[in-house]
């Protein structure tokens, strides 16, 4: 089975975290059945929407070239070349959040992932609200959230006996994008300060870090808490939850499904930042000793389970 793959989210040097799960999904996938795989990267991160442009001429002649049996798109605009050309084989994409859903602001690329969907046989997308969506635009979907490496992202026993008395929160995310509320994240830290003075909070931010480097933040850590206005299946929730990290958040993209029934996580009603530190205040009281195990449990969030689906999905 032939397929190319086209992004716009790949880790680079200079962003070693960016599309990450984009690079393993694909690699696993790869590894696990018959699969020949060519990637098309457009790298408009680091050059610019030209690189956009460019793709419409080149990605033609890749497909020539390769002759794929299948084309999985990873984030709507990186289809951009299907409203020249639509080749003659199996077209799925892969939407990421920011490409289709309105509350991330992206309204040029909402209006040209409206069109590119038309072109495609399927969509794999992350939540409910993404779904519904879908289900207006009449366009065949399935939910299937891109997977974490359960063998990788795990307890570092060395990191959690090494554990300060204080309490680490960690941010999730560039501070510097205002979709990530870091603002928010802020005034829950000095809102714990204020009424759980005893926990003697600290804060760490994860972003553009090296994957051993995340595991270890994890692992040394208390709490998650996300703040963000819009995601779709923020990767760093399973990953948190795969090192034993329990997570409080705001009730954003499909978090609320990920972390059900899972000790020491909730999910806020309001973005009010007294009760969100009282949910991470109840957090840090609690036995999540056999967190890990839970989430591992589902079966329905690591790697092996979701390359399962794609392939599935692949042979249809």
């Amino acid at each position: 089975m032939k397929i190319l793959f086209v992004t716009n989210m790949f880790p680079t040097k200079s962003h070693i975290y960016y599309g990450i799960h984009v690079r393993e999904q694909m690699e696993g996938l790869m590894k696990k059945n018959d699969i020949t795989g060519l990637l098309y990267f457009i790298n408009a991160l680091e050059n610019g929407k030209i690189e956009y442009i460019k793709a419409l001429f080149k990605i033609r002649k890749t497909i020539s070239k390769f002759k794929p049996e299948i084309i999985h798109i990873h984030y709507g605009l990186a289809g951009l070349f299907l409203l020249l050309f639509r080749p003659k084989c199996k077209i799925f994409v892969t939407l990421h959040g920011g490409d289709i859903l309105p509350r991330q602001g992206k309204f040029l690329q909402l209006f040209f992932t409206r069109r590119i969907l038309k072109k495609v046989d399927k969509a794999f997308i992350l939540n409910e609200e993404m779904a519904e969506i879908l289900s207006e635009l009449k366009i065949p979907f399935e939910i299937l959230p891109c997977g974490v490496d359960i063998d990788y992202f795990k307890q570092n026993e060395d990191l959690i006996i090494a554990k300060k008395i204080n309490k680490v929160l960690v941010f999730p995310g560039d501070s510097a994008r205002p979709v990530k509320n870091f603002s928010l994240f802020k005034e829950v830290f000095e809102e714990i300060k204020k009424i759980a003075p005893s926990y003697n909070v600290d804060m760490k931010i994860v972003h553009n870090l090296e994957r051993i480097e995340v595991v270890n933040t994890l692992c040394s850590s208390d709490c998650l808490v996300m703040t963000s206005f819009s995601e779709g299946s923020p990767q760093i929730i399973k990953e948190a939850l795969s090192c034993n990290l329990p997570v409080v958040s705001v009730n954003v993209g499909d978090v609320s499904n990920v972390i059900e029934g899972l000790p020491g996580c909730f999910v806020t009603k309001t973005y009010a930042p007294r009760e969100l530190a009282e949910a991470v205040i109840k957090s840090l009281g609690s036995d999540v000793s056999d967190l890990r195990k839970k989430f591992i449990k589902k079966g329905i969030y690591d790697n092996n389970s979701i390359f399962n689906r794609l392939y599935q999905a692949y042979k249809e």
